[in-house]
């Protein structure tokens, strides 16, 4: 189970960057750098745990598990619901197309229940429209969810799975104050890294959510 979940992830590393199109700048650029971000109406927003950035990317469909539960409970989820996607999709000839994500309605706040699916994206069959492929997934006993194409912002923090609900906070937070509000659903997913000891851990929680309004200015850094 554990070198599939971490292959499921290895996946969705290349899955997450390809279909994504953004630029990372650094905070400490030159006002010409600056005034040309601003031609381009790139963004960044930095915090003392996260950094944010627009992005756009490519529709993705995920075939999911529903859950409610504490946050702090996704990990040992992700692994089971990972396992039955993945045993589905072997007999149904699915082709997966990514790593794990979760999708939330609502971020988590604390160690409240809240309810999320725990997906795996999936390539629309050949010769398969939505609808069709919606019924086999439904009939298989999970549900289709759909991340549409477009802008988004991306927010990545050094958190373990379960454990950035203060941080996902702190960025709805900062983004609505530099001009973008936002709702859900909102999709996580995690990158994994080796330690000292050569032993692989995940390291690294995303958020993206849809980028809705203009930010007020081009790079802005919270305390």
């Amino acid at each position: 189970m554990r070198l599939c979940f971490f292959t499921l992830l290895a996946l969705g590393l290349a899955a997450c960057t390809s279909g994504v199109q953004e630029t990372l700048v650094s905070a400490d650029q030159d006002s010409d750098t600056v005034q040309t971000l601003q031609a381009e109406k790139l963004w960044l927003l930095n915090g003392e745990d996260y950094t944010c950035q627009k992005q756009q990317r490519d529709a993705l469909l995920l075939v999911c598990l529903p859950y409610k539960g504490p946050y702090n409970k996704v990990m040992n989820n992700m692994k089971v619901a990972a396992m039955k996607i993945m045993e589905s999709a072997y007999k149904q000839r699915w082709v997966m197309a990514g790593g794990i994500y979760i999708a939330m309605n609502e971020l988590p706040k604390g160690s409240a229940p809240f309810e999320y699916s725990v997906g795996v994206p999936m390539k629309l069959p050949k010769n398969t429209d939505l609808p069709e492929f919606t019924a086999q997934v439904e009939k298989a006993g999970y549900l289709v969810l759909e991340m549409s194409a477009g802008q988004y912002v991306h927010a990545l923090t050094n958190a373990e799975p379960g454990t950035a609900s203060s941080t996902w906070t702190k960025v709805l937070d900062a983004v609505a104050e530099s001009g973008i509000s936002s709702k859900g659903p909102y999709f996580e997913y995690h990158s994994d890294s080796r330690n000292a000891e050569m032993t692989t851990v995940i390291s690294q929680s995303h958020l993206v959510f849809k980028a809705q309004g203009e930010p007020n200015g081009i790079l802005q850094s919270q305390p």
